[in-house]
């Protein structure tokens, strides 16, 4: 990390990332606990109080596999997070869907069969609609967060998201607080329970923490920008932005929901209000009522006058209650009505006793025309005013008139809508005080981390420039663009970039932006010493200039520049070593800043890395041209002896003078003096011991050398030493030349003859002027042609194909010109028309005075070698390409011989390093006698092709990883190899553990299944025989008495108690058999062959046309009680069917113990069943269902007419008795 910069910027606090882990894991624990709640019945896990409503069990799951994708997106597994999203989705549209539809999709009793708490429950086991979009809205949010982009529109999505949740939990919660219960139920549904609303707040929160934290992180935002076109400010500001958004989105949400429970409390109260204000001008209206009809007489009612007298004193009493009104508010009103034809008279408290009317089919006081009616009760409509009221109404019967009671709507609003208002008002208030509070305490840190995060973007950018494969100019002109992008220094968008050339002492400008034309031609070459930058380059010293007019240092560029301005001058150093100088311009009277100088000296050290790299990397290359074209140029072979460790290099030309291919081309003084001739071993091995004892000079010395292919080969040796500092020779290096053919020539002389006539390759001789002057009889087995027909020709005229370019022929007569040999692969044409590859070498055969004097050419036909090496090219570079790690190494010695890209990849070892192992290295633990007693079979067998077996590999950091190995032996080369194909198996290990667990897990739980059956039938039995067989028989005891006290009076009754006797006593039978078949006693008591045997006994007596046989074998004392009952039931079922279905006359059972494993077969000779055609009823489901939680395998093979065999297979294991306890 560059000095000054703050690692921490580009990543999440530990306490933040803890926080995410955290909520998560409260999520799953409230999940896990619900769940619990309801299958082992734990009230209070449900449900928290007992007048709040219950948690659903599905509910329970949501928040489990919520959990589950906040942890698994913390640990950054995607698959898992987008798993749990889309499961959510799906849990929460489908319980909705039920809401909207009315229909039932049979989800809500999936975990739960029967909930035994209906507290505020619409729907058995259906979890609240506001419940299921907030599972909708988290899996929607997980999938934003997973797979969505977290830049623009994806993360304003999924601060939206997330908001939502958290505004539905808090606003339940503060529905419990406040008794609003609108908050947290929706239109008389299920009610979403408390701790359901504090989990979607700790959702909320936490989906927002991982938000922030992937933000901050740097996903979405810097390390995926880097290197596209996004400008830097706007990358490294993301970030900051977020945190911003992150506390107002806490504030407005927290707000939010305050302003809506407070807005659905007032709501309440006011219906309240509502409901006591219609119940008080009820009471008014019955209290008045009955005061104006008291002071009507009964007796008078058919008085015309009287009754008008009576309606008179009903006016004036109504009159005198406008004084009292006051109690219901100070529009309260009374009105008197009657019916008068077609139109409805009143009057009214409020208006001095005037009479008024209205049309009777008005719309308008509806509750005149309901009074005159003569009904009694209250409603909220208008008056005759228009304006919206509550009034309460009752008949005045003995007067033929309605007595109404009203007050506006508008008075009893009135003091809510002030409420409302005034809380809006403070919750803007309050958001706009708490948004203030956090820019101006949090913005200079925001400052400050945005710059840090500024810096080291710009310093992430500028190394991966350096690491491209592009110019040194450009990479430089590329860092000072970036440079120049640093937003919170006051720059210019001016710079320059100089290139120090320390042999003449001056700068040379490389790049720069927006420099005028005539300073960049002053600037071009600035000495050391002259001007700002000349100054900076000679002191090695970062420099500023506040204004580049005043300051007498810029006497160079200070009368030239357009404007005054600022200077930062800063050398670019690798060491101690100048490499140029940066300059940037600031604004004219800009101050010198130490945390400004601290970057741009980090800036100047970046480029000081890119720069030194860059020139390291041209002189290699330039290093590494001039050697190619050495070597090249030399037909010679090149060695060098390292002294100190005793190893020997040899150029592949020199490898392949002596016949062994490039990556054998290093060995050691030992190995190449076993290949020396006998003849010449010792003499050469005293001339370089008598070299390097001597003081230096120039070895040069003769002898016959081993080939690859068994001859001995004359060799010329020429070298030199290289001495240390304390004089002793650490190097020895030099050349040599295959000398045998001058040394054999009068031998070749008189074998040539021969060898031209015999050979396979094709020899032609040439004049100087290309001529053919000899021919040997393969040139005309291969081209067709033959020797009177190419004599006197060109080889070009003849077999020339023109399927190579002029180049290649005119780089041939360039090199036979200069007397060297040439050596390519032809593409010549037969005298037939065919086209054949030729590999050839052409020798300028000169003189004793190096004239040349005619050309030999040798050619050899390699059409053949040339498809098959094109064909093995491809092979090899599919076999390169494969994950899988493929090994060959050599049978004998088992050193590996090649390897594919796979295995450097999944082993660590580069190639070299695995050249040098066995497959020993990658097994420590693996011997030698281990790995022969696995291959055995392959060196003894010609019919086993491969082995297959599984192990551990340990790569090159120690770690191990669980593979599949299959090897196989190949003859066809020599020495034979053998060939390893390795498959990493890394991931079926994890699935076959994990899949190992759930059916471990999935056995316990059926076996927990069945020993509650059991228990709970056992139970029935115990209630069946202990009680109602007692009450049956003191029922017999009572019958027996009354028969014997009535016999004699009366017989009737007598016979009566003999039938109830009878009747009794066969419902006693029937417990005792029902009790059997519920827990058989013998089971218990007598243990499982003794049970089994009793059972089949009974069965045949009872089915005596037919003929049972039961037989055991193996210790089957002290079986699990789960396998006892289960082998039983399964005897139960299966003779049940045997007795209804099959018609059987014979039936064979037999029972036996196998180590950890019970075998239980049931056979038949009966009609049989298509079992492919036939579904399977509920008996044979029963022992499939039983037989399968055991971890068992259940068989059934039949066919028509063929009897039906049953066979079970029961394992079990020592962890029984735990499942079962």
């Amino acid at each position: 990390m560059v000095e000054g910069i703050s690692e921490q910027s580009s990543r999440p606090s530990p306490w933040y990332k803890t926080s995410c882990v955290f909520t998560s894991c409260l999520l799953i624990v409230l999940g896990v606990a619900v769940l619990l709640g309801w299958y082992l019945n734990i009230p209070f896990l449900i449900q928290v109080f007992p007048s709040f409503s219950p948690m659903q069990a599905n509910t329970a799951l949501g928040f489990l596999l919520t959990g589950a994708g906040l942890f698994a997106m913390s640990r950054e597994c995607l698959k898992g997070s987008i798993i749990s999203g889309i499961a959510l989705i799906i849990l929460g549209t489908l319980t909705l869907s039920q809401y909207l539809f009315n229909i039932n999709l049979g989800i809500d009793e999936i975990l739960v069969e029967q909930s035994f708490i209906m507290q505020n429950v619409s729907h058995v086991g259906r979890m609240a609609p506001n419940s299921a979009l907030a599972f909708i809205l988290t899996g929607a949010s997980l999938l934003t967060l997973s797979i969505g982009s977290l830049c623009g529109r994806g993360m304003l999505g999924c601060w939206f998201l997330s908001g939502s949740i958290l505004i539905i939990g808090t606003v339940s919660v503060a529905g419990y607080l406040s008794g609003a219960e609108t908050a947290y139920g929706w239109a008389g549904y299920t009610e979403m329970a408390i701790h359901t609303a504090l989990g979607f707040v700790v959702a909320g929160v936490g989906l927002l923490l991982q938000l922030w934290t992937m933000h901050v992180a740097g996903k979405g935002s810097i390390s995926e920008n880097i290197g596209n076109d996004t400008p830097l400010q706007e990358i490294s500001a993301r970030p900051f932005g977020m945190r911003r958004n992150i506390g107002f989105s806490v504030i407005l949400v927290m707000m939010l929901a305050l302003l809506i429970v407070g807005s659905i409390s007032v709501r309440e109260i006011y219906i309240m209000e509502l409901e006591q204000e219609r119940e008080n001008l009820a009471a008014l209206v019955q209290v008045w009522g009955g005061i104006v009809e008291s002071q009507v007489d009964p007796g008078q009612k058919d008085n015309s006058n009287y009754l008008a007298l009576a309606r008179a004193r009903a006016v004036n009493q109504v009159m005198k209650a406008n004084l009292k009104l006051s109690e219901i508010g100070k529009s309260g009103e009374l009105l008197l009505a009657t019916k008068n034809g077609d139109s409805i008279e009143f009057i009214s408290s409020l208006r001095g006793g005037h009479v008024m009317g209205i049309p009777l089919g008005a719309q308008p006081a509806e509750y005149m025309k309901q009074v005159l009616l003569g009904q009694t009760g209250a409603m909220i409509g208008e008056d005759y005013r228009g304006v919206e009221v509550i009034a309460a109404y009752r008949p005045l019967p003995k007067l033929g008139m309605g007595l109404v009671a009203k007050v506006d709507l508008s008075e009893i609003r009135r003091p809510y809508i002030r409420a409302v208002f005034l809380a809006i008002s403070v919750g803007i208030v309050v958001i706009l005080l708490c948004a203030i509070a956090l820019v101006m305490k949090l913005d200079p840190v925001f400052k400050r981390l945005e710059r840090n995060r500024e810096q080291q973007s710009i310093l992430n950018r500028m190394m991966r420039i350096g690491m491209e494969d592009i110019s040194l100019k450009d990479k430089i002109d590329r860092c000072l663009e970036d440079i120049l992008s640093v937003s919170w220094i006051d720059l210019k968008q001016q710079g320059i970039i100089f290139l120090a050339n320390e042999k003449n002492r001056e700068l040379h400008m490389v790049a720069h932006r927006n420099i005028a034309p005539e300073l960049l031609q002053t600037c071009a070459r600035m000495p050391y010493g002259k001007c700002l930058c000349g100054r900076s380059a000679q002191s090695c010293k970062l420099l500023f200039s506040s204004n580049s007019h005043t300051d007498e240092r810029h006497e160079t560029c200070a009368s030239k520049c357009e404007l005054p301005h600022a200077h930062y001058v800063v050398p670019i150093q690798a060491g101690k070593k100048l490499l140029g100088v940066l300059t940037v311009y600031l604004e004219e009277g800009h101050r010198e800043m130490e945390a400004e100088k601290t970057f741009l000296s980090s800036l100047a050290s970046a480029l000081g890395g890119i720069i030194e790299r860059a020139q390291a990397e041209e002189a290699l290359r330039l290093s590494e041209e001039r050697y190619a074209l050495a070597a090249l140029g030399s037909n010679d072979g090149l060695w060098d002896w390292n002294l100190k460790n005793d190893e020997i290099y040899f150029s592949p030309r020199g490898m392949a003078m002596l016949g062994y291919g490039v990556n054998e081309g290093t060995s050691t003084f030992k190995e190449c003096r076993s290949r020396v001739h006998k003849g010449d071993r010792e003499s050469i091995t005293s001339a370089i011991k008598q070299y390097l004892a001597s003081s230096g000079g120039y070895f040069k010395k003769e002898y016959r050398i081993l080939h690859k292919d068994g001859s001995y080969r004359w060799i010329l040796m020429r070298g030199v030493s290289i001495w240390d500092e304390s004089g002793k020779p650490h190097r020895f290096a030099g050349s040599f030349t295959d000398i045998t053919r001058r040394k054999k020539e009068g031998l070749e002389m008189r074998k040539l003859s021969s060898a031209l006539h015999q050979t396979a390759d094709t020899v032609v001789i040439t004049d100087t002027d290309g001529l053919i002057e000899y021919v040997n009889p393969a040139f005309e087995r291969i081209t067709g042609y033959r020797p009177d027909e190419a004599i006197g020709h060109t080889p070009g005229s003849l077999i020339k194909s023109g399927e190579q370019p002029p180049e290649f022929y005119k780089g041939l007569w360039d090199v036979l010109k200069r007397g060297e040999i040439f050596q390519g692969t032809f593409i010549n044409r037969c005298k037939d028309g065919r086209l054949f590859y030729e590999q050839k070498t052409i020798t300028p055969i000169k003189n004793n005075r190096g004239k040349v004097t005619c050309y030999l050419s040798t050619g050899k036909d390699v059409t053949e070698l040339r498809r098959t090496e094109d064909i093995l090219e491809r092979f090899g570079r599919i076999l390169d390409s494969t994950a899988h790690e493929i090994y060959l190494f050599d049978a004998s010695d088992l050193h590996f011989v090649q390897v594919n890209r796979g295995a450097l990849d999944n082993t660590g070892y580069s190639k070299d390093e695995l050249m040098k192992m066995t497959p020993l290295n990658l097994k420590p633990e693996f011997s030698a006698e281990q790995f022969d007693k696995v291959v055995k079979p392959l060196r003894q067998h010609n019919d086993v092709k491969q082995v297959i077996f599984e192990t551990t590999h340990q790569r090159k950091d120690d770690s191990t990883y669980p593979v599949e190995v299959r090897i196989q032996l190949s003859y066809a080369e020599t020495p034979a190899l053998f060939v390893a194909i390795i498959q990493d198996i890394t991931e079926r290990k994890q699935t076959e553990k994990e899949l190992r667990n759930l059916l471990k897990e999935n056995r316990h739980l059926g076996q927990r299944m069945i020993t509650m059956q059991e228990d709970e039938r056992r139970h029935l039995a115990h209630e069946l025989h202990d009680e109602l067989g007692q009450a049956m028989s003191a029922l017999k005891i009572d019958a027996g008495f009354i028969r014997e006290s009535t016999l004699a009076d009366n017989p009737a009754v007598a016979a009566a108690a003999v039938d109830i006797e009878q009747a009794v006593e066969e419902t006693v039978g029937k417990i005792r058999k029902l009790t059997h078949e519920l827990r058989p006693a013998t089971l218990d008591h007598l243990g499982l062959v003794d049970a089994l045997r009793e059972k089949v006994d009974e069965w045949c007596t009872a089915y005596k046309n037919m003929k049972c046989f039961f037989s055991s074998d193996g210790e089957l004392a002290g079986l699990p009680e789960v396998i006892n009952i289960t082998l039983y039931r399964t005897l139960q079922e299966s003779l049940t069917n045997i007795s209804r279905h099959s018609g059987a006359s014979m039936v064979d059972i037999h029972l036996e113990r196998l180590g950890n494993k019970v075998n239980f077969l049931i056979t038949d000779n009966g009609k049989g069943m298509d079992i492919s055609e036939k579904s399977e009823g509920i008996g044979l489901l029963g022992i499939r269902e039983r037989v399968s939680a055991l971890g068992g395998e259940l068989e059934v093979n039949s066919k028509p007419d063929g009897g039906v065999a049953i066979s079970v297979s029961l394992p079990f294991s020592e962890d029984y008795g735990e499942s079962e306890s």
